[in-house]
């Protein structure tokens, strides 16, 4: 399905701009830095919880997926940006 290949290439996109932040770390602010630890951490925190608390279901873990995408989006842009002044 369309719907399904389009939601694939967005985590593509998002799995490679998480890698250009790693690989870029040492440029972000220190207060970036936490943030996007603390959004880690609450992502493999909440699928700790679910795992444990539930069954397997997807609904539990899809409630956070969007914080990742949200959080690397605009780091990868300002990354871009600084690269290029």
């Amino acid at each position: 399905r369309l719907a399904d290949m389009l939601l694939w290439l967005g985590w593509l996109l998002t799995a490679g701009a998480l890698v250009a932040i790693a690989a870029r770390w040492d440029r972000l602010a220190v207060n970036m830095r936490i943030l996007v630890l603390a959004a880690l951490m609450a992502l493999v925190a909440n699928a700790l919880v679910c795992a444990g608390v539930s069954t397997v279901a997807d609904r539990f873990q899809t409630r956070m997926s969007w914080v990742l995408p949200l959080l690397v989006w605009p780091l990868a842009v300002d990354l871009l940006q600084r690269r290029q002044r």
